[in-house]
């Protein structure tokens, strides 16, 4: 049997381990990139469009592009937003469009808007995300659902 002592003397050397841990031993944890989240053969499915190979962008949290082959080099974006200004970001985006051209979408994430050719998801307060370069409401939709799948 061991004196009572033990116990806390043990607890003292792991708390000390764990504290004096280097950063890389314990990696902060984070979600998929934007080019992890869409396949291109999703893309062309959804969009009725050859899809280029994914490009990170570098903008943001997570940013990709991939070009579709009707866009004459241009294509479809998908921007990841994380972290506290999520939520803050995704309302001054939507409040910045013409409330005639916003359209409210139910059945995505805590809210989502589609507009033009973008459409916004607030999936909680620290996530969202838009994909952009989609014309079409009912395509833009379904590649948020894969999305929200993904995320």
């Amino acid at each position: 049997m061991r004196p009572p002592t033990v116990r806390p003397v043990v607890a003292l050397l792991v708390t000390m381990a764990v504290l004096a841990a280097p950063a890389w031993a314990f990696p902060a944890p984070k979600g998929k990139e934007a080019c992890d989240l869409l396949k291109r053969s999703e893309i062309a499915e959804v969009t009725g469009e050859k899809a280029g190979k994914p490009e990170e962008l570098g903008i943001e949290d997570s940013s990709c592009f991939w070009e579709l082959e009707s866009a004459g080099g241009g294509g479809m974006t998908l921007l990841v937003d994380r972290g506290r200004d999520a939520k803050p970001y995704y309302e001054e985006l939507q409040a910045g469009f013409r409330p005639e051209a916003l359209v409210e979408v139910d059945g995505l994430g805590k809210e989502a808007f589609f507009v033009v050719d973008q459409i916004g998801v607030l999936r909680r307060k620290k996530t969202a995300f838009y994909i952009s370069g989609v014309f079409d409401r009912a395509q833009a939709e379904a590649l948020a659902v894969i999305v929200l799948e993904r995320l």
